[in-house]
């Protein structure tokens, strides 16, 4: 994982600008690993797994023949079902999983020791994503990770652990993780700084925009 960390560092030193570095799964713990080492511009957790041996053991109980062969250097194996709610297609499911790939046994031998990522230079605002109905990610994994991050979870109902490939990600939530700074999505952004219902979607956005303001503003919202 450090490879995964240090590669993540390199590109994000190089660019021109102070990145926003995002991450979904075990990536939210490699962005959470690179925070330590980078000063982002912040950081955003998308169904963050931080793993742990509790971790491991919870997601064997829940699925013993995807998880329990991968605790001795075998592949991975999530249900469909864990990965995606019932609204996507079960053709569009079945094609993403075919994409899927292999992570490296000794990476998931690591994910399953204690431990937790040091603290991120400068503090950075850090804004955890899930949904409360993620069947690999409990939403008292999230609150918990977003603790950490003195914040609070923004949590998108209805949506499978792969949030991204789901039918309901929605295009505030595509805002809201810093992606905010491509020219195509910038009018979804700034809609969602002066529409959206949720203020914590709107400061973001507002952030992503480079409309930052305050962090300590910014960071008194998403503990709300």
């Amino acid at each position: 994982m450090r490879a995964y960390v240090h590669d993540v560092t390199q590109v994000a030193a190089g660019l021109p600008r102070q990145a926003v570095l995002v991450g979904h799964g075990a990536g939210a713990l490699i962005v959470a690993m690179a925070m330590a080492r980078y000063p982002v511009k912040a950081g955003v957790l998308v169904a963050p797994v931080f793993g742990g041996p509790f971790a491991a053991v919870a997601a064997a109980a829940r699925n013993p023949l995807g998880v329990l062969p991968a605790l001795v250097g075998g592949r991975l194996r999530p249900r469909r079902k864990q990965l995606f709610s019932r609204n996507l297609p079960v053709e569009e499911q079945k094609a993403y999983l075919a994409r899927r790939g292999r992570a490296a046994a000794r990476a998931q031998w690591q994910l399953i020791q204690p431990g937790e990522p040091e603290e991120p230079v400068g503090a950075p605002p850090v804004l955890v994503v899930g949904s409360p109905d993620d069947r690999l990610v409990s939403r008292g994994d999230l609150e918990r990770v977003a603790r950490r991050y003195e914040g609070a979870p923004l949590l998108f109902p209805g949506m499978g652990h792969d949030m991204m490939l789901d039918a309901r990600w929605e295009s505030r939530a595509y805002a809201v993780v810093g992606l905010a700074q491509r020219r195509d999505t910038i009018g979804v952004a700034r809609s969602a700084a002066e529409l959206d219902p949720n203020p914590r979607v709107r400061a973001w956005a507002r952030y992503a925009l480079g409309e930052r303001g305050e962090v300590a503003e910014l960071r008194a919202i998403l503990r709300d």
